[in-house]
């Protein structure tokens, strides 16, 4: 029984279907390979800020099973689900490892491939002169890779090209598109052998995605932070989030919309979280699977641990009913249960010690979990099987 097959969580891997500019369905078609049964290990790590970060599984495949994660698993939709079939993680890949005996193949990642690129550069407008008559800095013209946008989604660059003639800029800019339009592949060999045709993914959530395309806003005046929070992702070039914008909160705080410079759409999002709110509130932006969100730090705790007795355990605050580790979110507040036993609750959840803001969450399959954050520095528990629940 793999280490899944223990806890009742399942993997899904998915082809996904990118029309340019149109629409990104990441679960076009499904994979019909072993994960679930095959796989030798599991973890993910989630952000408060950032959302569903990242993740590495490990699974064991035939030859056949290998080569096809090796040719095309990079970009795939991969989707880890509990045994409600509600998914508690979900990303791209952004490398694949295969390992074979002696020779170790990798390909990626993902964001280092650079489909659409232009180039900043100061042209020289003569060179009759001693030194040479330099004109304004200025963009190149944009241009793209359309077949590596379709596999893999846009990844847009703006490159420095420094004092050069026009067609330097140009020439620079489409020999760098030729060589990092597709990802790189390494091998290495090594006279210790390794397990044979076992798969291993690095997997990050669709929040890195915002570093893959410059965001500008050409017009005049302000915006409400939440409005500028949904243009932002509304702007992604293949139409990719959920943009119906039910977990972006009203934050009416005005910011400036004018964006020109080369900034990707993550440098917007950073711009957007210096600004609070009139109850001086820190905000959190970031994705769950496709699904964006913003949103002030919660008021009030989801979460109780119970730091001794016979049981580990983390529950609901208000019904004690039990927690799995896999489920267990960040951005939430947790009352540390056993901790300054006595002490009255203090009116306010900032003043009372006992309560953890959770900003990040590491689960390692079955039973890891480590939760780090404020209040507590770090609470590390390598939950037993007969530890927990």
């Amino acid at each position: 029984m793999s280490i899944f097959g223990q806890v009742g969580l399942y993997a899904q891997a998915y082809d996904p279907t990118i029309v340019l500019g149109t629409s990104y369905s990441r679960k076009a078609t499904p994979v019909r390979q072993r994960i679930t049964e095959a796989l030798l290990s599991y973890s993910h790590q989630k952000d408060a800020q950032g959302g569903w970060t990242s993740a590495q599984l490990s699974f064991r495949a035939t030859e056949d099973e290998a080569n096809d994660w090796f040719e095309y698993g990079l970009n795939r939709h991969v989707e880890i689900c509990n045994s409600a079939h509600i998914p508690i993680f979900a990303g791209f890949v952004n490398i694949v490892t295969v390992s074979r005996g002696t020779l170790t193949s990798v390909r990626g990642p993902v964001t280092d491939i650079m489909n659409r690129a232009s180039v900043t550069y100061t042209p020289i407008l003569s060179t009759a002169t001693a030194p040479p008559i330099y004109g304004v800095q200025r963009p190149t013209t944009i241009a793209d890779d359309d077949d590596s946008r379709e596999k893999y989604g846009t990844w847009e660059k703006v490159l420095q090209g420094g004092r050069v003639l026009p067609t330097g800029a140009t020439q620079y800019r489409d020999s760098e598109l030729a060589r990092l339009a597709w990802p790189r592949t390494s091998q290495q060999i090594s006279l210790e052998a390794q397990e044979v045709n076992v798969v291993s993914l690095e997997i990050l959530g669709y929040y890195a995605r915002l570093g893959g395309w410059i965001y500008q806003d050409l017009t005049a005046g302000t915006r409400q932070a939440d409005t500028r929070m949904q243009d932002i992702f509304a702007d992604e070039p293949d139409s990719l989030f959920d943009t119906t914008g039910v977990d972006i909160a009203a934050n009416a705080t005005l910011v400036s919309r004018w964006e020109d410079t080369a900034s990707t759409a993550m440098d917007a999002i950073q711009a957007v979280l210096k600004y609070s709110d009139a109850a001086n509130q820190t905000w959190y932006v970031g994705v769950k699977d496709i699904t964006p969100y913003y949103w002030p730090e919660p008021t009030e705790p989801l979460y109780q641990h119970r730091i001794v007795g016979p049981e580990i355990t983390i529950e609901e605050y208000l019904t004690e009913s039990n927690i799995y580790p896999w489920d267990l979110e960040s951005g939430e507040w947790m009352f540390l249960t056993g901790l300054l036993v006595g002490r009255q609750p203090e009116t306010s959840i900032y003043q009372d010690p006992r309560f953890q803001f959770i900003e990040q969450v590491r689960y390692t399959a079955p039973w890891g979990l480590e939760v780090n954050g404020e209040r507590v520095t770090s609470m590390g528990q390598a939950i037993s099987e007969k530890g927990m629940f």
